[in-house]
């Protein structure tokens, strides 16, 4: 009996480390994400995004960022692939999926986890193209499309 109890606990515990590990890294994505797209746009922005975690992380922006109802309404698509509702639409996209980033045009840059570790780009190119400048403390983010 007693046993079980104990394995029962350690359940718990690490249960409830694991949360709050998740709980954590959301809370760093959305600070990295709605002050780094803020600085980028100078104005709270509408995000459309088809996923879940996305919607939570921009709930915990702070006011800097707000959801969209859908794609025509947003100012900018967080997104790992073009959803099927905006694939008639041309959006600006932010993502988290590296491939996505490197082969879509619309992709402006994106957050990659990497061994525990924030990884920001933005693509020099595409900026331009949208006569989006970039702020001197982001700067160091900035790729060339020929370095991705």
């Amino acid at each position: 009996m007693s046993k079980k109890i104990l394995v029962l606990i350690f359940v718990i515990i690490f249960s409830n480390s694991l949360l709050a590990n998740e709980n954590q890294k959301k809370q760093i994505e959305a600070r990295l994400i709605s002050t780094t797209l803020y600085q980028l746009f100078n104005h709270k922005l509408k995000i459309y995004t088809d996923t879940k975690h996305i919607r939570e992380v921009v709930k915990m922006s702070e006011g800097k960022l707000e959801l969209a109802i859908n794609c025509q309404k947003s100012d900018l698509v967080i997104a790992d692939k073009i959803p099927k509702s905006c694939e008639k639409k041309i959006c600006l996209f932010f993502t988290y999926d590296y491939q996505f980033l490197k082969n879509n045009k619309n992709v402006l840059g994106g957050l990659f986890w990497a061994k525990n570790r924030v990884k920001l780009i933005f693509v020099r190119e595409r900026l331009e193209e949208y006569g989006i400048s970039v702020p001197r403390e982001l700067e160091k983010y900035l790729e060339y499309m020929e370095y991705l």
